[in-house]
């Protein structure tokens, strides 16, 4: 396995697991590390990519998108109170609702704020 090591202080915080392979422009493979055969999803890593066009665009400033809103565009969050009203606003911005998102809730990844969810009535 290949990996990247993290450490802090002269111990080794965490190991990342890595799998890259690097193709030219016709798709032949050129570089590897770890299996390049293996089919992964890139899934949040993707965020930033996918955020670009609201900048670029201007998109961000037509709904008047705070920094914050942006920054929250750009990664995966745990459904802290704070990630969820910039949620909530840029929904607002946009003349849309919760029920105009297509992916589904989960809890809060954070216990504390997933119990007092619960605790609320709230659901995942």
């Amino acid at each position: 396995m290949s990996g990247v090591v993290v450490e802090r202080a002269g111990l080794v915080e965490f190991v990342h697991r890595v799998h890259v392979a690097v193709v030219d422009s016709e798709g032949r493979l050129t570089a590897s590390v770890g299996d390049a055969e293996r089919v992964v999803f890139h899934r949040s890593a993707a965020k930033p990519f996918q955020a670009v066009p609201l900048a670029d665009d201007q998109v961000a400033e037509r709904f008047g998108l705070t920094p914050e809103e942006l920054a929250l565009c750009c990664f995966s969050h745990n459904g802290d109170p704070e990630h969820e009203s910039l949620a909530q606003s840029i929904l607002s911005k946009a003349d849309l609702d919760e029920s105009d998102l297509v992916c589904g809730p989960h809890l809060p990844l954070d216990k504390t704020t997933a119990r007092a969810l619960l605790r609320t009535g709230g659901s995942s």
